[in-house]
């Protein structure tokens, strides 16, 4: 039975390199708007799965090539010399949304080897810190939410502009991401108290002007009562 034709609305990525673990695949990648797209097909050749791929994704760049798996490893040769540096970049993307974790090698059409150096193995552990950042941040997203309805002043607009930092360095710089994370964490800490409880001086003055007037309201209440 001939194999389906893979690309973004065909036979799943996964599906592709189950089948280059048993034989090459002839594959194209196309980077789009979108993200990446991707097309195989064992018998058709790579030109023909670039359009499949091009007419899926809509973009222009990529790569066309032949694809196998060993072990973990997934390798792609490439035919064209005018692949985009971000290839490597859009296809690790396209593995870990979609659950799979293979190192990418790249091998260029002139035989150099893009995947053993000191700078993709940096790139990929980048990539799993941007990850675990994310991860962390958003398990502090319930407390900032409610301290934005506390009346906390200054450490509010110190809260939201770490805030503001961290979403802007975490795409640019994860160090100073980890850094501003980590005073954000501080901050949340310190403020625990007064953003769980909302007990802010503001807030404790009128809870016992609130409570005496009500105490005045039931004395008033029992005199009526008395004199009905």
């Amino acid at each position: 039975m001939a194999a389906k034709p893979a690309a973004d609305g065909g036979m799943s990525l996964e599906d592709i390199l189950v089948m280059a673990r048993k034989r090459e695949m002839n594959v194209a990648m196309v980077i789009g708007k979108d993200g990446l797209s991707v097309a195989g097909d064992p018998r058709k050749p790579p030109e023909v799965m670039w359009r499949e791929a091009k007419k899926a994704g809509g973009g222009a760049k990529g790569g066309m090539g032949i694809c196998t798996v060993e072990g973990k490893e997934l390798h792609f040769r490439l035919m064209n010399d005018d692949a985009p540096a971000t290839l490597k970049k859009a296809l690790k993307v396209k593995l870990r949304d979609a659950g799979l974790k293979y190192k990418v090698v790249l091998i260029l059409p002139d035989g150099t080897v893009d995947g053993d150096d000191e700078e993709g193995a940096a790139a990929e552990g980048g990539d799993d810190l941007v990850l675990q950042l994310r991860i962390e941040f958003d398990a502090l997203v319930p407390i900032i939410a409610t301290a934005r309805l506390a009346d906390l002043g200054p450490v509010l607009k110190k809260i939201e502009g770490l805030v503001t930092m961290f979403e802007t360095e975490l795409a640019r710089d994860t160090r100073k991401a980890k850094a501003i994370l980590g005073l954000l964490k501080q901050t949340l800490e310190a403020e625990r108290d007064r953003i769980v409880t909302g007990l802010t001086p503001g807030f404790i003055l009128a809870e016992k002007r609130r409570e005496a007037l009500t105490g005045i309201e039931q004395r008033i209440d029992t005199l009526l009562a008395e004199f009905a």
